[in-house]
């Protein structure tokens, strides 16, 4: 049975007061008008964190956070220990403490990464992307790429076509289609 990985990183980030030509923002901090991902809730593994999150290709659990599941569909499939990597991004552009800034895991293998976090709550945009074509860096121009998408089925390949998942108290799921680009 693979261990699951558990990572706590700080994303860096500074503080100031917001601008007169920065986006406007609802309460949440995500931009008005923003699509959102379609989520779902679902019941978390047990135990909490990431003790009990063995099935899933990588796990980030912060304490007493709200489970999020995290479905990237794969434009073919990988063999596995093919390098992938997540990044959460706040809606608002602004990290906050114990944000997952971003995570470097190898896969199971298939056509589906599926992935296990406990975040704070926040609007966020997630990234996905997998060394498809072998190089050992799954952020190279040729390697599969996907951001949270309004339709699990559609790829979003331009974080300015990303959806917003809104992670709240209650555990969801989303899912999204990583876009291949080669």
């Amino acid at each position: 049975m693979r261990a699951a990985v558990t990572l706590c990183l700080l994303a860096i980030g500074g503080c100031g007061s917001p601008t007169s030509d920065a986006p406007q923002t609802s309460l949440a901090g995500a931009p008005v008008g923003s699509a959102r991902a379609p989520v779902t809730p679902f019941t978390p593994p047990t135990p909490p964190g990431c003790a009990g999150a063995s099935a899933y290709d990588a796990c980030f659990a912060i304490a007493d956070a709200t489970p999020l599941e995290v479905r990237a569909r794969l434009p073919r499939a990988l063999p596995p220990d093919t390098v992938a990597f997540v990044r959460f991004h706040r809606a608002s552009g602004t990290p906050e403490p114990l944000d997952l800034d971003r995570m470097k895991f190898k896969v199971r293998g298939g056509g589906e990464l599926l992935l296990y976090f406990q975040v704070r709550p926040g609007a966020y945009l997630v990234e996905v992307g997998v060394d498809s074509d072998g190089d050992g860096d799954p952020e190279g121009p040729a390697d599969d790429l996907g951001w949270s998408a309004a339709s699990p089925e559609v790829a979003v390949a331009d974080e300015a076509d990303a959806a917003i998942v809104d992670v709240g108290a209650t555990p969801i799921a989303t899912a999204f289609t990583l876009a291949a680009r080669h």
